[in-house]
């Protein structure tokens, strides 16, 4: 599990991650589908970067 904090555009989400949706050798890179949560009960979906094992940023978060 991850947790990002608050920012301007989203709360503080808890992250489970799912399924590879991509992964590029060359650069270390790994690419998950995460499904989150928010204290206040909202769920969404991202996709979570990784590289060389380090998570790095979530991209395309959507609020279910």
């Amino acid at each position: 599990m991850i947790t990002t904090l608050q920012t301007d555009d989203y709360p503080e989400i808890t992250w489970e991650l799912g399924d590879v949706l991509d992964r590029d050798p060359e650069e270390r890179m790994t690419v998950y589908n995460a499904a989150g949560f928010d204290k206040d009960g909202n769920n969404y979906s991202a996709s979570a970067y990784f590289f060389a094992g380090v998570f790095e940023q979530m991209e395309d978060i959507e609020r279910l």
